[in-house]
């Protein structure tokens, strides 16, 4: 597991090292690490040939990156999270409408969104319980309506940040926790930390994509549909499978 993570670390560090040197303004490796040890007042690079440079870092590119990681972090861990609450492989985020009424308190939500995570986070070990039946978690004494009621609103109200602050993202809900669960497994206090992770990894080379391979940005939900319907396509497939197999 910590080799795992290790290897995860690192390609999390070299993909958003890349993703701050790729755009429409090419910026150099050498001048990224100039530019962010400016940041600290370690380099004057305000000055010269890196005042451009150091505008468009700061002001457009790192603003970008940091954002579309943390919307991929909240859309993904919001899909694990409803995959568990309706026991359901092929949940998402739309599957409530989230997505298309998140403009409904987007404000109040994105002051929530890295908090909308933590909760999600702390209160995860619920999920594997109430992921086994209504019935059994309420054996247990799990208030089974009031948690579930927290769990879509918590959800709900970290997707609405994330899609209203970078649009409409699709498929991101549906893979990564799928994804995720292949490497950690079902727990869900390790699924939903892993989910954020990669959904944050995914999202922000995804929209490095976007806006770096034509002349015209292209929208970010067309290039994560390409990795997101062949997906959907092998899910269900994999589903009919097992249920045949089930019956036979």
């Amino acid at each position: 597991m910590k080799l795992r993570w290790a290897i995860l670390g690192t390609a999390f560090v070299t993909g958003l090292f890349a993703c701050l040197c790729i755009g429409r303004y090419p910026i150099h490796p050498v001048q990224v690490i100039r530019l962010l040890l400016a940041g600290l007042g370690l380099d004057n690079a305000a000055s010269g040939d890196l005042a451009d440079p150091m505008m468009i870092f700061w002001n457009i590119r790192m603003p970008r990156v940091l954002l579309a990681m943390l919307a991929g972090a909240g859309i993904s861990a919001a899909g694990a999270v409803f995959q568990a609450l309706f026991r359901n492989p092929l949940a998402a985020p739309d599957i409530l409408g989230v997505t298309a009424g998140a403009g409904f308190g987007a404000a109040l939500a994105i002051m929530f969104l890295l908090p909308g995570i933590t909760l999600l986070i702390l209160f995860s070990w619920r999920l594997n319980i109430m992921t086994q039946g209504e019935e059994d978690a309420l054996s247990l004494g799990i208030p089974v309506m009031r948690w579930r009621i927290f769990y879509v609103l918590v959800s709900t109200l970290m997707v609405a940040a994330a899609v209203a602050a970078a649009g409409t993202v699709a498929w991101i809900g549906l893979i990564v926790p799928h994804i995720a669960r292949y490497l950690v497994g079902p727990e869900h206090t390790r699924l939903i930390p892993m989910s954020a992770f990669l959904g944050g990894l995914f999202l922000m080379i995804m929209d490095s994509v976007a806006r770096s391979v034509m002349l015209s940005e292209i929208p970010i939900s067309i290039v994560t549909s390409i990795f997101g319907a062949p997906f959907l396509g092998y899910l269900v497939i994999h589903a009919g499978k097992a249920r045949l197999s089930h019956d036979t």
